[in-house]
């Protein structure tokens, strides 16, 4: 999805269209406005869609150019509340920099989708100036040789499903004219996802994932470890189910998404704990999180990677006709 948006709008540097009031997040929660404008938006669009069933109901005749006309007349009042909340996204912008080499460098956060531009300069390099650029030009000429976003793929680990196989959820994805006509995901092992991750950071390349973060969470402290909360001792009982029956049977699913910047590895160079750069302020350890190995193993589930650094035996599965699962299917949670 944010592919999608990304080849058909562009991209901004975060200096020219800065966050809004809505898009910060307060420094005593881990919350912030686009919560309450998410709640507004779900209302308005079941409103429209009671407005469009009501009317085809009562004229018992199915005009389907009028469902669009009045369709066209709703999105047009979404589109006001967002811009009333965010602000106008430019057309054209000019912008300076100074630096022979320009790095581009990807921060995903998506409790809101946003994809927000992070570059970096030396002061005493060349100076430059970008003059009457649009956003998707700039996105054309200046990051996509940084960093290509329709080369990006999503592994999943989904136990539920069949390894080295491809899924899409179906009616998912929504991006008129996108590119990328539906959401693909390859299911890997969870070893898999784990040596993805780690290759780019060996190079230095952060690494989107997706999660179910509020599981053996603790905020205050930024860690996430199965072992912190002992409810067996506690309540002298078990939690037996495996991470595929808690899929299965609604008890987990992705609720958030956020980047690796960082892992330890001990003497035989395995994961030992992974560095988590997260989006809820200063929360944790100055919006940094600790995420043990087993954490990973149990509750993350997505992997954003280029496929150009994927083995072949994974690349292949990408000619494969996808699995469609249905609408609801916890894989869709969190979709890129």
């Amino acid at each position: 999805m944010v592919v999608n948006l990304v080849e058909k709008y562009g991209l901004v540097p975060k200096d020219v269209f800065p966050e809004a009031a809505a898009t910060k997040v307060k420094q005593t929660t881990t919350k912030n406005s686009c919560q309450r404008l998410n709640g507004i938006l779900n209302s308005k669009l079941r409103e429209f869609a009671c407005n469009i069933r009501s009317y085809h109901e009562k004229h018992k005749k199915y005009d389907v150019n009028r469902l669009r006309e009045m369709k066209k007349e709703h999105l047009k009042e979404i589109y006001r509340i967002l811009v009333i909340t965010f602000g106008v996204p430019p057309k054209s912008f000019s912008w300076a920099y100074r630096d022979k080499v320009f790095e581009a460098f990807f921060h995903f956060c998506v409790d809101v989708v946003f994809f927000l531009l992070i570059c970096t300069f030396c002061d005493d390099k060349e100076y430059h100036r970008i003059n009457d650029v649009t956003p998707l030009e700039f996105y054309n000429y200046y990051v996509r040789k940084h960093l290509n976003v329709s080369d990006t793929v999503s592994l999943i680990n989904d136990p539920r499903n069949e390894y080295f196989k491809t899924y899409t959820i179906d009616r998912l994805n929504n991006i008129e004219g996108g590119k990328r006509p539906n959401v693909l995901y390859i299911n890997m092992p969870i070893e898999t996802l784990k040596e993805q991750a780690l290759t780019a950071l060996r190079d230095n390349i952060p690494v989107w994932f997706g999660c179910q973060v509020g599981k053996e969470y603790n905020s205050e402290k930024g860690i996430l470890d199965v072992k912190q909360f002992d409810y067996e001792l506690l309540f002298d009982t078990e939690f037996t189910m495996t991470k595929a029956q808690r899929l299965l049977y609604g008890d987990s699913l992705m609720t958030h998404a956020m980047v690796f910047t960082g892992v330890e590895l001990d003497n035989d160079l395995k994961p030992v704990r992974w560095r988590v750069e997260n989006s809820h302020g200063e929360k944790g350890n100055k919006g940094y999180i600790l995420m043990t190995d087993e954490w990973f193993d149990e509750h993350v589930y997505q992997l954003v990677v280029d496929k150009n650094r994927l083995p072949k035996d994974v690349i292949d599965t990408l000619s494969q006709k996808p699995v469609v699962l249905p609408p609801w299917d916890p894989m869709g949670s969190l979709a890129l």
